[in-house]
């Protein structure tokens, strides 16, 4: 429903005429009618909230069309669902990977700034990064934005850090391998999750953090 749809049904509630509400609001009756006609709006911000407050609505019931008010929610929507399936896959992934890593005695935590999960063991470091990625996404600015996040990790004395990037797609390697990352001296190493079978596509990862283990 439009901004004039609004206006004529709130009005007809009233039981008032068109011009009733124009003398109300001290604007013509052409003016007026206008609105109802969807021609025209206000133009100031001041006469939006009198009309509002007339009809005892706030200003954003007659600002925002309907049609805009859908769209924002389905956005919002989507929004919400994306972020409960990114949710889902790194829960999902560190239900596979955290038993692992406990069994082989890996020390397990979070640095949220930087990595979804980090691991040590002697003088080994892993950082885990979690990549869900949707069908219509595109690869190539995420693998960059990760390169720069792991080159402001700082890197320790004494302590090898490999990192681990592990996505729903294996198109993430492809890219990557396209697009190699410009002096980062922390060695990557690709995984794909299948959330479908609720595992790992390959044993690679596993294969590696066994052979650190020993």
């Amino acid at each position: 429903m439009k901004f004039g749809d609004k206006l004529r049904q709130l009005r007809e509630e009233k039981n008032l005429s068109q011009k009733e509400v124009a003398e109300k609001l001290n604007i013509s009756l052409r003016t007026y009618a206008s609105y109802e006609l969807n021609q025209r709006r206000p133009r100031t911000q001041d006469k939006l909230k009198e009309i509002a407050a007339f009809f005892g609505k706030d200003v954003a019931y007659l600002q925002i069309d309907d049609i805009d008010k859908k769209a924002e929610e389905l956005e919002r929507y989507r929004h919400d669902e994306m972020r409960q399936r990114i949710i889902d896959f790194e829960n999902s992934v560190q239900n596979e990977i955290l038993p692992f890593l406990n069994n082989l005695g890996w020390e397990t935590s979070k640095d949220n700034n930087r990595s979804d999960l980090m691991a040590k063991l002697g003088s080994v470091r892993l950082i885990f990064i979690f990549k869900y990625f949707s069908d219509k996404s595109i690869f190539f600015f995420p693998i960059l934005n990760t390169y720069g996040r792991l080159c402001t990790l700082p890197l320790e004395e004494g302590t090898e850090t490999y990192c681990i990037i592990i996505s729903n797609s294996n198109r993430l390697e492809e890219i990557a391998i396209k697009h190699p990352p410009v002096n980062l001296k922390i060695p990557i190493i690709f995984a794909s999750f299948n959330q479908e079978t609720n595992a790992m596509d390959s044993n690679n990862v596993f294969k590696f953090i066994s052979q650190l283990s020993q």
